[in-house]
């Protein structure tokens, strides 16, 4: 075996070894909350209301088939009308009894294909109850644990193994990745999929030297049609992003040309619309076998956009106040919110790192990239690689501020999740450039050391 042979193969079991334990450490926080970076309670009961919609789908499947009702998740009504009719869908499934007989009301914003996944795999989990719901959110938690490592692996590969621990430890202490990463409904790791393809698609061809089109639009267009059919249009404006920031990267690094630059954004466009395109014409023949008609079908999907985003509060009464908020008030709400909680370790006299100060602490962090490499041998050398990262993660920022902005009325109300497209994708990023940058300090300073302890020879003496 040669050399070089060798040493790939060294290099893919080290990126399968990190890739394993990255995936097992994050799927074991968002099972069971281990590194505490959000309260038990919070943890146990975030967005219960919104899994519920996935369990009464389970539900409605078996009973009455995939097909019924448009496929659509839903909730069975309570005959009590008092009754919580979320967690009613938890008490009917954990019961094992048979299809309830009140009205089951379908929630038509969404494909819901999660929950036809959920449904195939009841097949192949054993248990009943409390027990199969657990292992749901397990594969769901494995599966999310497994998307986010690649792009561990993908950080660590690029600037180094720190770089990649930092970014683990940063989705471990950060309270929303952990409170979304088991959810039945979020279906967290389906998000990042289209910047996995991404980069996957830019990786493979750089190594080739040369681009594929037909693959590339063929791998993208199957990454944003998957997560719009897990996760339906949640958080969609980040998706557009997600797929062009390893562009961005790729083509800093590879100083590619302004015919390069063109082609290949429109290569990523066009795989983008058209997985947009796909998604919203399956949730028309959807919502026409619900409602009735095409008709009935484009003006609810028509109405569900407005009245998420700036539509007049005269013709949506009962979103009046979200529609007639001010963006400003609802963009210091969400640059106020705390990323890193932690005080949940060090006690109520510790501070809170808020998405505002992530944003001027990865500020700073990219100036000291770009500042200290004329001091520090390391970031000298990889200063192309660092500046591709840092326009990266700038570019990145539109994902948060697209939804917060284009979505403004729905950034209003929801005030208790929408933190987690922070995290689409620039936080991460944000973390990577820290590992970055302290691993090439670090480095240098302990290589600096370690030079000065050394013995001189003496005068005269080679």
């Amino acid at each position: 075996m040669s050399q070089e042979s060798r040493v790939s193969r060294d290099g893919i079991g080290r990126g399968l070894l990190l890739f394993f334990v990255s995936t097992v450490v994050l799927a074991a926080n968002f099972q069971t909350n281990f590194a505490r970076a959000v309260g038990s309670e919070r943890f146990e009961s975030f967005q219960r209301d919104s899994e519920a919609l996935v369990v009464g789908r389970l539900i409605r499947t078996e009973a009455s088939g995939a097909l019924s009702d448009g496929g659509f998740t839903g909730l069975f009504r309570p005959d009590d009308e008092t009754a919580n009719p979320h967690e009613y869908q938890y008490e009917v499934f954990l019961a094992g009894s048979a299809e309830p007989e009140g009205p089951y009301e379908p929630y038509t914003s969404h494909p819901g294909a999660q929950a036809w996944a959920y449904s195939v795999l009841r097949s192949f989990v054993p248990g009943t109850g409390e027990s199969e719901l657990s292992r749901l959110r397990l594969i769901t938690s494995i599966a999310s644990a497994a998307v986010l490592s690649l792009i561990v692996v993908w950080v660590a590969v690029q600037f180094g193994l720190l770089a990649g621990v930092v970014l683990v430890s940063g989705l471990l202490v950060s309270g929303w990745p952990t409170l979304f990463g088991r959810n039945l409904w979020w279906a967290l790791g389906a998000f990042y999929l289209p910047f996995v393809a991404s980069v996957g698609v830019f990786e493979r061809d750089r190594r080739a030297g040369r681009y594929s089109t037909g693959s590339a639009f063929a791998a993208v267009l199957l990454a944003v049609l998957f997560k719009c059919l897990l996760t339906g249009f949640e958080y969609i404006t980040t998706t557009p992003v997600l797929v062009s920031v390893p562009l961005v990267f790729y083509g800093i690094l590879d100083r590619w040309g302004s015919r390069e630059w063109v082609a290949r954004l429109g290569i990523l466009a066009a795989a983008t619309v058209t997985g947009f395109g796909a998604t919203l014409g399956l949730l028309l023949i959807q919502l026409r076998a619900a409602l009735g008609s095409f008709g009935e079908a484009v003006g609810y999907v028509r109405d569900s956009a407005a009245r998420r985003t700036y539509a007049d509060p005269a013709a949506f009464p009962e979103y009046a106040e979200s529609l007639g908020s001010g963006l400003a008030s609802v963009l210091a709400t969400y640059w106020n919110g705390v990323a890193v909680d932690v005080t949940r370790w060090l006690g109520p006299w510790a501070w809170f790192l808020t998405f505002g100060r992530l944003v001027i602490l990865l500020l700073v962090v990219s100036l000291v990239a770009i500042l200290g490499r004329r001091t520090f041998e390391t970031l000298r050398r990889h200063e192309r690689r660092n500046v591709a990262l840092i326009a990266a993660l700038w570019v990145s920022l539109a994902g948060p501020f697209s939804w917060f902005i284009i979505f403004k009325s729905h950034s209003y109300v929801h005030t208790h999740m929408n933190y987690i497209v922070w995290y689409m994708p620039f936080a991460l990023l944000g973390f990577a450039l820290c590992g970055a940058v302290a691993g090439a300090i670090a480095g240098d300073t302990l290589r600096l050391l370690r030079d000065r302890r050394l013995p001189r020879p003496p005068a005269g003496r080679s």
